[in-house]
């Protein structure tokens, strides 16, 4: 008795074995021999064509776990696979890299074979990687998930080409709970057909049993597969704190009910056909999410709901009804919410969904809808903000059906409507703040009529009888914390939700809309903007310094006091006394104390607020950069006197973007002239509707007498002879030859010219050319007997003879 104890002692506390193998054959040994808390660790190296199968049977604390020698340095290629077989078994730091999928199954698969699924299993901390078959047409899948409750988490898989899902989960009579957390999804191109999920929960076929999987803080990174990144096709799963980094698709709740999509990013940074959420389906909730900068539409809309088809088979679309869509942020998508897309045979839009406690923002120059709906909807405690320049976007636009729209904030600050409804369709609206820029507030659809202002609109619809038209006063477009009026506590409570975004407890009472819950209460005085003063042409001595202040808090703010500061010069404090500013108003506030800004350039003006308590520093601070005009406009000039008619350059420079108009119309910043009196130049400067005028003025020197040279005799004479050149003025002159006297013989051929210069240096000149007759007689020399030539000289005979006796300038 007493040795069988001590036996059963020494199976109970055998320690763990933890094995070493350098082959296939290695492994299959080690895992026949595994036991509970067991390690079977792969020898670093290449693995080629490995077909892994761990089976075994560990437990909750004492899992079988299959691992790397180092993470990341045991490299399964080819064929490899891996298939769990049994429970509570873990495969850990594994790295499938540029193979291609095993015929038939999935690189990872949590079964070994289609009668034994594997149940509390796990793969973590491991890799696949380009696993793609030669031809991307074949289909295949990276990870089959099957069984219960088992676990894919903190792994890395990018690179499929191919046809396929890349991650499925596929169900069974009973709920599978698998978790599916932690992992980054790499980039997968688009395919351009259907198959390219990133992951797929259950298949149209089992679509109305419940999988209750679970998929949460996984990052998704250029996932462009196809439209549908998530293809959730089951009931009762939950998406949670997932991010979806410029990814061409949405999360797309395809076929099933009661699932849940909280807390979530969708991050588009300005890529195009990203999108966020698509719902078909029952009992859908999405809630406490942000999607931002998303630029698809239609089904990759950053929210979107879609119609359904009428006794939809298992793989149509089944009707919405009784969604939730709560509490998510919207901030500039180029399709915020589309409320009854369009589908293949769909006609039946949603019906009885609650759409509430959102903040949607919208801009961009095509048109945009922040809200548009289509069905029976309830669109309650919204704030929507379009600034879309486009004269046909409306903060909302709704048509078929009985849609209720209440205490909403719809605000078009880009010239559209702040509403667009068909009137007469069996919608309702009211207790709306209706705020429009443009020249209408909001249009019938149904006629096609718009009005400019609330009352007109009020007075032929019927619609919003106790709403109002008043500016929201959002603090910025960019930043969610909005004035408190406009978002702080402005919601209604939503059942089942009960925290934010950031997991934060949501009041449960007046919860604030938008993916984020403010702290209750708390003090935070901010300062909104400058008010005074603006750049300008030209500043005062005593400019007016005013800003506006406001509470973002949640109690009154008294005794605070105010700050501005010019430069590097000491700040100006004035404190506002027994006033007190209550939670969501604002203060235009005006210094007593001027600001001295009468010289010209720039000026670095800062202002703010000081409490003697304030949860939100971050926003007490506003600063301006004031610019008055300082041209530094300056003129210089290649000489300040010329003499009559000469040449003189004025160059004018300034601050950089000014143009330049001189004073004789020139255009630009450099004048060449050539003045004849004294003249005065100006040239006037201009830049942001500001003037500033220079002048340079230039002197011009009388020029002497015109000399003159007059020959005594013929300029053109003989080789031999000689001229005398003459000025008509007796000094102050040079010839070219060197000589000052007021004459020169020159008997030499050439161009003489004389120089007169007066005391100021200016000139005039005179000049001759000097030539010699030529003597050479042209005419043929040599002729033929009884032919003729023609003998000419080059200049006409004044006097002498040719040898024949004749005085003709030719003879025969």
């Amino acid at each position: 008795m007493q040795n069988l104890l001590w036996l059963l002692l020494a199976v109970t506390l055998a320690p763990a074995a933890e094995v070493l193998v350098r082959d296939v054959a290695g492994f299959r040994a080690a895992v026949e021999a595994a036991r509970p808390a067991d390690v079977i660790v792969l020898a670093d190296g290449t693995w080629r064509d490995a077909e892994l199968l761990l089976r075994g049977r560990g437990t909750a604390e004492q899992p079988i776990t299959l691992r790397a020698q180092t993470p990341g340095k045991v490299i399964l290629n080819g064929a490899s696979s891996l298939r769990f077989a049994g429970s509570w078994l873990v495969a850990d730091g594994l790295c499938f890299r540029d193979g291609q999928p095993p015929r038939g199954s999935a690189v990872v698969e949590f079964r070994g074979d289609s009668k034994s699924p594997a149940d509390h299993c796990r793969l973590t901390n491991s890799a696949i990687i380009n696993v793609n078959p030669p031809d991307r047409e074949t289909e295949s899948k990276w990870v089959s998930l099957y069984g219960e409750d088992n676990r894919v988490d903190h792994c890395y898989l990018a690179g499929k080409t191919n046809l396929g899902t890349t991650l499925v989960v596929w169900l069974a009579p009973q709920p599978n709970r698998h978790r599916i957390d932690h992992n980054h999804f790499g980039e997968r191109p688009r395919l351009k057909v259907n198959g390219g999920e990133t992951i797929r929960v259950g298949t149209s076929d089992w679509s109305m049993h419940d999988s209750q999987t679970v998929v949460e803080s996984n990052w998704f990174e250029g996932c462009n597969g196809e439209v549908e990144i998530i293809s959730s096709k089951s009931c009762g799963n939950l998406y949670r704190a997932n991010t979806f980094y410029r990814c061409e698709g949405a999360l797309t709740l395809r076929h099933g009910n009661r699932c849940r999509v909280e807390g979530n990013a969708f991050l588009g940074d300005g890529a195009r056909y990203t999108g966020g959420v698509r719902v078909i389906g029952e009992d859908q909730v999405v809630v406490n999410n942000l999607f931002a900068g998303l630029q698809g539409d239609g089904s990759r809309a950053a929210l979107s709901l879609m119609q359904g088809i009428p006794n939809s088979p298992l793989s149509g679309y089944f009707q919405v009804k009784r969604a939730v869509i709560a509490h998510n942020t919207l901030v500039d998508c180029a399709s915020s919410v589309e409320v009854g897309l369009r589908g293949t045979n769909t006609s039946l839009p949603p019906e009885d969904c609650l759409f509430a406690n959102n903040v949607i923002r919208a801009a961009g120059s095509y048109e945009v809808n922040g809200i548009h709906a289509k069905g029976n909807t309830g669109v309650y405690f919204n704030s929507c903000l379009v600034r879309s320049t486009h004269p046909a976007s409306a903060a909302l636009q709704a048509e078929m059906g009985a849609i209720d729209i209440r205490n909403n904030q719809l605000v078009n600050t880009g010239g559209g409507y702040a509403l667009a409804v068909q009137v007469g369709a069996g919608a309702i609206a009211d207790y709306n703040n209706l705020y429009a820029t443009g020249s209408h507030l909001a249009i019938n659809m149904t006629t096609e009529i718009a009005y400019p202002d609330i009352n007109t609109w009020q007075a032929a619809t019927g619609l919003d009888i106790h709403s109002l038209s008043v500016h929201p006063l959002f603090v910025s477009n960019e930043d969610l914390h909005t004035r408190q009026a406009a978002l702080d506590g402005a919601g209604i409570p939503v059942a089942g939700v009960v925290d934010d975004f950031d997991g934060d407890p949501r009041d449960a009472g007046h919860p604030d809309i938008g993916a984020d819950e403010f702290s209750p209460g708390g003090s935070d005085l901010s300062v909104e903007s400058i008010l005074s003063p603006v750049s300008g042409c030209t500043g005062g001595s005593a400019e007016l310094v005013s800003m506006l202040v406001a509470n973002r808090g949640g109690s009154a703010q008294t005794g605070f006091t105010v700050f501005y500061q010019l430069n590097n010069q000491p700040p100006v404090s004035e404190n506002v006394g027994v006033f007190a500013l209550e939670p969501g108003a604002v203060l235009p506030y005006s210094f007593a104390a001027s600001a001295d800004l009468s010289a010209q350039g720039n000026f670095n003006l800062r202002v703010w607020v000081q409490a003697a308590a304030d949860d939100n520093p971050s926003n007490d601070t506003a600063t301006a950069a004031l610019s008055f005009a300082d041209f530094n406009l300056d003129i210089t000039v290649s000489k300040d006197a010329v003499c009559k008619g000469g040449s003189v350059t004025l160059i004018a420079t300034a601050v950089s973007g000014a143009s330049y108009l001189w004073s004789n119309g020139s255009i630009g910043n450099y004048l060449s002239a050539h003045p004849t009196i004294d003249q005065t130049y100006w040239v006037t400067v201009t830049r942001n509707a500001c003037q500033h005028i220079d002048s340079a003025h230039i002197v011009v020197w009388p020029l002497p007498q015109q000399v003159e040279i007059i020959p005594d005799g013929p300029t053109t004479f003989c080789p031999g002879g000689s001229v005398t050149l003459q000025a008509n003025v007796p000094d102050s002159i040079q010839w070219n030859t060197g000589a000052t006297s007021p004459s020169i013989l020159v008997s030499q051929t050439g161009t003489y010219f004389v120089t007169l210069t007066n005391s100021f240096g200016c000139t005039t000149y005179d000049q001759v050319n000097v030539t010699n007759w030529p003597t050479q007689i042209t005419g043929e020399a040599n002729i033929c007997p009884g032919e003729q030539a023609v003998l000419t000289l080059p200049y006409p005979l004044l006097s002498g003879q040719w040898s024949t006796g004749e005085s003709t300038q030719s003879i025969t």
